[in-house]
């Protein structure tokens, strides 16, 4: 049985300056609630140097203790469930403080796209480019946390961790992060003609019945010329200024990085209480105030757009019914509109109560990949998805966030997000395909929601 205590302190450094303080280790993370809407993005967690890294590729799973590597084949999850279980935790401080539903230690990292493979049986025949892990999670012995609320500072973890959390807190180095100039390329995989012709084999699908809703997606693909060892720290500020949502996240995982600015939840678990929150229907923003406000009109009332949201608030009820306590799951909020930097959203929120013996992984394969970035029916509409689009999606529309050992968990939906290897990075945007869709509309609403990270790049050079 491990020993865990809480611990606050004073910081006298921003945020980010905090996280710099981290950035530069191999493995480290920032889950970052930059709007502070409410008490669901209350706190935000960073850390760095995890003792455990778990990471899968197909069946081929490798445990990082530091000591030693082990590795595996089989599924990842029932091996990502075996290692959880393995942590012994004894809580030192009170778990139950009210008003404090935050993340007291377990695993941060993301479920790519493509463990749907080991949840049903399908495959991916997409190009794998570039080869990534389908799964990557990092078992921290101490990380922070942040309220926002309260704007308050704790340690979380080990004696061992805190202390070592505490000497990188307290080194006085004058950490900066460089601002050199930085050489890039765009290049778009799919253009507008190609774009629209998938979406004529969508419709095609859907008058025969395959599908009723299909999320189809394209991607970007990011070359740099010239960069350096904070360039991703400064496109993550960036992002986070362009485009803050309540789900931002960097997460370096060796030499990928992961830089998100959702704004969509895909499972929080709290006291067995589940919720998700799904995001169908988008208007861009402008800069003008009337065509602002017509635009947010135009989606609060738009007929099409409250159909596309209904079905996947169905597909996700069916979800989570599978998990839950029969009765327990209440849509309790239909066709929110979200304000965003670059885009209005529509949202609904979905509850329920979860079965006794169901844990937070039963739960994630119970709903993933989340039901907003594949269609309806979901099953067949990721086959379908497979044969259209021409790479593999990685880690876009998966699952990125924390699970807890206690058996609380909060993951966001992994899309308005920059994946960077080495010198290449790519990013995906994709809409909701229905019978009544335009083409001409659904290639524009994808790249209105590529405008926050196109926006991050563009000032790599203006900072």
């Amino acid at each position: 049985m491990t020993s865990w205590y809480l611990r606050e302190f004073h910081c006298k450094n921003s945020l980010l300056d905090l996280f710099a303080k981290l950035y530069l280790h191999e493995y480290s993370f920032f889950l970052y609630s930059s709007i502070f809407q409410n008490e669901n993005s209350r706190f935000s967690y960073m850390s760095c140097d995890p003792s455990i890294v778990f990471t899968a590729k197909h069946n081929k799973i490798i445990i990082n203790k530091k000591e030693k590597i082990e590795k595996y084949e089989g599924n990842p999850f029932q091996h990502f469930v075996s290692l959880m279980t393995a942590q012994k935790i004894d809580y030192k401080f009170n778990t139950h403080i009210a008003g404090m539903p935050f993340f007291k230690g377990g695993a941060i990292g993301y479920w790519g796209y493509d463990m749907k493979n080991h949840i049903e049986q399908l495959s991916s025949t997409a190009e794998d480019n570039p080869n990534l892990p389908d799964s990557c999670w990092m078992f921290y012995d101490g990380h922070i946390v942040i309220d926002h609320l309260k704007n308050k500072y704790y340690f979380v973890g080990t004696d061992e961790g805190i202390q070592r959390l505490e000497k990188v807190v307290n080194n006085n180095d004058n950490i900066q992060p460089k601002k050199e100039a930085v050489e890039y390329n765009i290049t778009h995989t799919v253009t507008k003609a190609d774009y629209m012709k998938q979406i004529g084999v969508v419709k095609e699908h859907i008058a025969d019945g395959d599908v009723y809703e299909l999320n189809l997606a394209q991607r970007f693909n990011v070359i740099f010329r010239k960069k350096e060892e904070w360039t991703e720290f400064r496109i993550f500020k960036n992002l986070i200024d362009v485009s803050p949502s309540p789900f931002s996240a960097f997460l370096k995982c060796g030499n990928v990085s992961v830089i998100s600015s959702s704004p969509e939840r895909f499972l929080r678990i709290h006291d067995r209480e589940a919720e998700s929150k799904p995001i169908k229907g988008t208007r861009p923003r402008h800069s003008d105030f009337f065509k602002d406000e017509a635009m947010y009109f135009e989606l609060l009332h738009s007929e099409k757009d409250r159909a596309e949201n209904v079905m996947i608030v169905d597909l996700v009820r069916n979800d989570l019914g599978r998990v839950s306590e029969t009765g327990s799951v209440q849509v309790t909020r239909l066709f929110d509109i979200e304000k965003y930097s670059t885009v209005f959203q529509m949202v609904s929120t979905i509850n329920s109560k979860l079965k006794e013996n169901c844990t937070n992984i039963d739960v994630v394969k119970a709903c993933f990949p989340p039901g907003s970035m594949t269609g309806a029916p979901k099953i067949r509409a990721m086959e379908i998805i497979d044969e259209l689009e021409l790479f593999n999606r990685g880690v876009y529309s998966g699952a990125l966030g924390y699970i807890g050992y206690d058996g609380t968990m909060d993951l966001s939906v992994v899309i308005r997000t920059l994946i960077l290897q080495g010198e290449k990075g790519y990013f995906q945007t994709g809409g909701a395909i229905v019978w009544d869709s335009e083409a001409d509309e659904e290639y524009q609403e994808c790249i209105d929601k590529a405008q926050g990270i196109i926006k991050a790049l563009e000032r790599l050079n203006r900072d």
